[in-house]
């Protein structure tokens, strides 16, 4: 199972490097005027500027409780202010929080995940199309999360994500293998079983043939040549 931390999943590290400050959570001037608009007071300004700048980031709002530090006052920083005390679980609770939800949404032109089926139907159809061809279930996350954020979704919760493309892995793994042992019939699943058996040496034909082959001595070319089968 792959944690979070294993995916192309988007998520806010606890400490920020400068850099990061710069330019990926410093507010425009267009940002700051839109923030002004539908904001009153300065901390709610700065609050609608810190769940921006983290969507803008993750594709997902995030709790402004859960923000670090630093990217709140550098927020509050540039948006002509000191940095907040204020209790920001209360804003995360507040109505505000809702409209300013509505009005990013509004600004960068995303869909919510959860309100209509169409991304829904999107990330089944991209992860069963995944599937085919890949096993590993991480690299399967990271098709459907690529593939939301072209189509302009919100990022589900990464538990959303994972329990999805596992789910859909085991479909389609299931009726792989149902194929390949209807194909191959009763006669050749025997002989798939028989590999399994256990003979007097204590070894299944299964082990036997994935040792590794000795060195190439004439000896073991000529034991090769043996064990061929004669056309």
């Amino acid at each position: 199972m792959p944690s979070l931390h294993e995916t192309a999943y988007p998520r806010l590290r606890a400490s920020v490097t400068a850099k990061d400050l710069a330019d990926v959570y410093t507010p425009t001037v267009d940002e700051i005027s839109l923030a002004e608009s539908v904001s009153r007071g300065f901390h709610a300004k700065v609050c609608f500027l810190v769940l921006l700048k983290t969507f803008q980031r993750l594709g997902y709002f995030v709790l402004l409780r859960d923000a670090p530090d630093q990217i709140v006052g550098h927020v509050a920083k540039h948006a002509g202010g000191l940095p907040m005390s204020s209790d920001l679980a209360a804003y995360d609770a507040s109505g505000t929080r809702r409209r300013h939800v509505l009005t990013i949404r509004g600004h960068l032109k995303v869909k919510p995940y959860s309100e209509s089926g169409e991304a829904e139907e999107l990330l089944t159809k991209v992860l069963r199309e995944a599937s085919q061809t890949k096993e590993d279930l991480a690299d399967i996350i990271n098709v459907g999360i690529e593939e939301l954020v072209h189509h302009r979704f919100e990022l589900p919760a990464f538990r959303t994500l994972h329990d999805k493309a596992q789910a859909i892995r085991a479909d389609v793994n299931t009726t792989i293998y149902r194929r390949v042992a209807e194909s191959i019939g009763a006669t050749g699943r025997g002989a798939i079983d028989e590999l399994f058996i256990v003979d007097d040496s204590s070894a299944t034909p299964w082990q036997v043939a994935k040792e590794d082959p000795g060195p190439p001595t004439v000896s073991q070319l000529r034991k090769g040549a043996a064990a061929m089968p004669r056309c």
